[in-house]
């Protein structure tokens, strides 16, 4: 037993010293790094192999056609059992939403009416034309495959070939399955790349529309007809991906079909006419379907929008209808409006089946059609190269033509859609000259430029990055207020003369309702005057009553967006006064806010929102009653740390003086020493529209009650005085007839 071990481990010992002595033979070296090599090479040639972060244009072609670049998410998806955001490849440079919008922006921009063809044309193809081309060119490749597969056949078939020529042709029909498999696949998924593109694009374009959406388009486009623009009519798009490959086939269809029904021809003679009459027949009665699918989807369209808005009403009376017990008559209301919904959509279903039943019936009747009539009419032999060589034509010409159901369904589809699409489009930009505002405006842009009335964000930079002269906002005789229906307008606040410096820190004060807001949002632009001028220079952040929260993080919301920068973070946050309120989170500000910001306080969404202006380092600050949402200690910091140093300094970018404006009731902070203006509105009395009753210099110490004795009195009229900054002797009128007035009260 101890000499065998002993044998064993000898002989071991050997054979490791053979194969370390094998190892040290420089043949062996050579071998083993060519195979490194040459795995090293396949590997750049079908990259990516390794991380799946990659973007898909760096691929191989090879990857490309046989979906190799896949392989690494889904060997990741097996060893993790799940995928991160981390390890979906990236997005080629053609295909971000941003660049595909600002293609979209540039030629609708420039139309003044937009058809649904061209709306249809202008996101398929002229955004993004090289991938459309790809996809139309696979197409081809496999139609010309298609095609050359019966010739092959016929040859094959003839009887006549040695053995040699006939395993060239099965060779032959073998490389064409293949490259017919690859490029219909990768012309496939071409066109779902167009479509999802082209709802990417339409999605943007709807939604940057809506946020400055010009006040006589109102009217025309609600809550509900906006959700179903963006969720049914864009969203559309991305599910009719078939729609660009049939366009190839289309394309085709005007170079093969005389050719195919040519070779048909010389195979059966005359029963070729027979198959083609069968095959327009067939056609001519999809078109009739087709003509009648259309309208119904406009109804559809139609009913959707009616009961989008009537839910969007019954959401926002919800309260009402609950105590008033009316909830039996909304269901009812919403239930007929669905109904009759259901119904056109189960009409347009039935008509779209009819459509694919006459596609498949003629499938079938068109070889049957042929063979009938070449052998029981004309008596001939049906041989087995002449049934499948035809057969191989016929299904040619039914791969084209056997599409056109579908074709004729995907356009009823989509047509109203694009229809309803550009007419929107088409009313924003009849608007321009109008209302001063086009699909979008580029930073820096001389063209007014609009904010969402109901969220709290910022607008672009100008192009210079700081305002270029003195005057930061300046207004004359203009009328603010809201365009009614009919071409009625309703003036809220009339004659408007109004001058800030940059560095100004104006109040802006008035009983509810007297139009503060609307003052405010023509500042921001984001309101256009109805009459006169309102000029506001350099960018500018507009924090409103209703803060607007996206669903995500305290961060998220703060950032939005821009380049992170930890030290101007942390600033915003200790000048919003939120560190308390971060600090007493479990995650800190990583914490979700939720919908709306529905896990938040109305005193932290409000200091969310204006730690989102300040962090964006804007020109000029528009502050709509900002510290009514909070308590008295966190509105005293708020002063003092936030307010104060915008309107005094700001270090970051090198800017040194912000214009700030605040709406607010509480009138204490009129005397207070940075305060430069003060802006106290005043209606007269019964419907007149509201003025501005004075523009007072902080600096009398009887400010604050004469302040406060001007509101109380209400309708009585207003002293109409104007003074600027401490320092100043001289005053400006808001008002052409108070001139003397202000020039005494001044003295």
């Amino acid at each position: 037993m101890i000499t065998s071990n002993l044998r064993k481990n000898y002989l071991r010992i050997l054979k490791e010293k053979a194969n370390s002595k094998l190892l040290r033979h420089p043949w062996r070296q050579r071998r083993r790094m060519l195979q490194t090599r040459t795995k090293q090479a396949c590997e750049s040639f079908l990259k990516p192999v390794g991380s799946p972060i990659y973007k898909y244009s760096d691929v191989g072609y090879i990857s490309q056609y046989t979906f190799w670049w896949m392989t690494p998410v889904l060997s990741r998806a097996e060893k993790n059992g799940r995928l991160t955001e981390g390890d979906i490849p990236k997005l080629p440079s053609q295909d971000h939403p941003e660049r595909l919008y600002e293609r979209l922006r540039q030629i609708l921009s420039t139309r003044k009416k937009i058809s649904g063809w061209f709306l249809f044309v202008t996101v398929i193809w002229s955004i993004q034309p090289w991938l459309c081309l790809s996809c139309v060119v696979n197409c081809w490749l496999f139609l010309v495959c298609m095609m050359v597969d019966p010739l092959i056949l016929q040859y094959l078939l003839d009887g006549e070939n040695s053995l040699r020529t006939n395993l060239l042709f099965v060779a032959g029909l073998g490389v064409s399955m293949l490259v017919r498999t690859t490029t219909v696949e990768t012309s496939y998924f071409a066109s779902v790349r167009a479509m999802n593109n082209a709802r990417s694009a339409l999605v943007q374009a709807l939604y940057q529309n809506a946020l400055y959406l010009p006040a006589k388009c109102e009217p025309d486009f609600d809550v509900g007809k906006l959700t179903n623009l963006v969720a049914t009519d864009a969203d559309k798009f991305a599910k009719v991906e078939w729609i660009v490959f049939f366009m190839g086939q289309c394309s085709w269809a005007v170079i093969s079909l005389p050719v195919s029904i040519y070779f048909v021809y010389r195979l059966v003679g005359t029963a070729a006419v027979v198959g083609t009459v069968v095959m327009v027949v067939q056609t001519g009665l999809m078109v009739v379907v087709w003509k009648r699918i259309e309208p119904l989807n406009n109804r559809v369209q139609e009913c959707r929008d009616a009961r989008s808005r009537l839910m969007t009403d019954l959401i926002k009376t919800i309260k009402r209808v609950k105590l008033s017990m009316t909830h039996a008559a909304w269901r009812g209301k919403v239930s007929t409006k669905r109904t009759e919904e259901l119904s056109l959509l189960g009409k347009a279903r039935y008509l779209s089946a009819c459509n694919e039943f006459l596609g498949c019936v003629g499938t079938a009747a068109v070889p049957v059609s042929i063979f009938s009539y070449y052998t029981l009419v004309e008596g001939k032999s049906l041989t087995p190269a002449v049934a499948f060589a035809t057969l191989g034509w016929i299904s040619q010409l039914q791969w084209t033509l056997q599409e056109l159901p579908w074709i004729f369904d995907l356009w009823a589809t989509i047509n109203p859609s694009c229809k309803r699409l550009a007419d929107f489009f088409t009313k924003v930009n009849s608007s321009v000259g109008q209302d001063g505002v086009a699909i979008s405006r580029a930073a820096g842009s001389a063209t007014v430029q609009r904010e969402s009335k109901q969220m709290s964000g910022v607008a672009p930079r100008s192009a210079g990055g700081s305002l270029r002269g003195e005057v930061a906002v300046r207004a004359g005789g203009a009328d603010l207020g809201y365009e009614l229906a009919e071409g009625k307008q309703k003036v809220v606040l009339a004659n408007l003369n109004l001058s800030l410096n940059r560095g100004d820190l104006a109040i802006v004060h008035g009983p509810i309702g007297i139009g503060k807001s609307t003052l405010l949002k023509a500042i921001s632009l984001a309101q256009k005057p109805l009459s006169g001028q309102l000029t506001t220079s350099g960018s500018r952040a507009y924090v409103g009553q209703k803060p607007f929260l996206i669903s995500g993080t305290i961060r998220d919301n703060i950032v939005f967006g821009a380049r992170m920068d930890e030290k101007r973070y942390k600033s915003a946050i200790f000048m919003s006064c939120l560190e308390k309120d971060i600090l007493s989170f479990r995650l800190g500000d990583s914490t979700c806010v939720g919908k709306s910001g529905v896990q938040l306080s109305g005193g932290q969404k409000a200091r969310v929102a204006l730690a989102r202006a300040v962090y964006a380092d804007m020109d000029v600050y528009i502050l709509d009653d900002v510290l009514s949402a909070v308590d008295a200690n966190t509105g005293r910091h708020i002063w003092e740390h936030c307010i104060k140093p915008l309107a005094s300094s700001s270090p970051s970018r090198g800017r040194v003086r912000k214009t700030v404006v605040l709406a607010t009731h509480q009138i204490q902070y009129a005397s207070m020493p940075e305060t430069s203006i003060t802006i106290s509105l005043n209606k007269p009395g019964g419907d007149a529209a509201a003025t501005v009753a004075d523009v007072v210099r902080r600096s009398s110490a009887t400010t604050a009650s004469r302040i406060s004795s001007a509101w109380r009195e209400g309708e009585e009229k207003a002293m109409g005085v104007i003074l600027k900054h401490p320092a100043a002797t001289t005053t400006k009128s808001t008002n052409g007839n108070n001139n003397n007035n202000n020039s005494k009260e001044s003295k």
